[in-house]
């Protein structure tokens, strides 16, 4: 499957694996859920 996506499958394995335990040590998937969206506030501060 890795290889049709064009990535390698040694990577594919490694960035699913990474994802997975840090998943298992927040105890949930990331969102950007309540985050802002990182523009810059009237005024050009953030």
């Amino acid at each position: 499957m890795a290889r049709l996506t064009g990535e390698e499958p040694a990577q594919q394995l490694r960035s699913d694996l990474m994802r997975f335990k840090r998943e298992q040590e927040t105890g949930h998937a990331p969102t950007t859920e309540g985050q802002t969206s990182g523009r810059a506030a009237k005024g050009g501060e953030a």
